[in-house]
């Protein structure tokens, strides 16, 4: 079940009101393996991750796995509403 709300308010992009469907952005990365255990590691899966999120068009329902420089899968990230 989606989170929502009644929201009023003043925004960047103006006045807005009406319901807001509150999504969810879940990150999970798995440290210690050979390719993924400094805070660069990190940093590049982050930096990779977030290149995949701006080619979005629709966020819900969206995700991926997360990949080391070996090639081997350390984690997951995914929206959802």
């Amino acid at each position: 079940m989606a989170n929502t709300s009644l929201i009023t308010g003043m925004g960047k992009r103006g006045a807005y009101t009406g319901d807001l469907t509150m999504s969810t952005f879940t990150l999970k990365i798995t440290l210690g393996n050979e390719a993924m255990q400094t805070g660069s590691d990190i940093a590049r899966a982050l930096r990779d991750i977030a290149d995949d999120i701006a080619d979005q068009d629709q966020m819900s329902g969206t995700g991926g796995n997360i990949m080391d420089d070996n090639g081997n899968s350390v984690g997951k990230w995914s929206t959802s509403n």
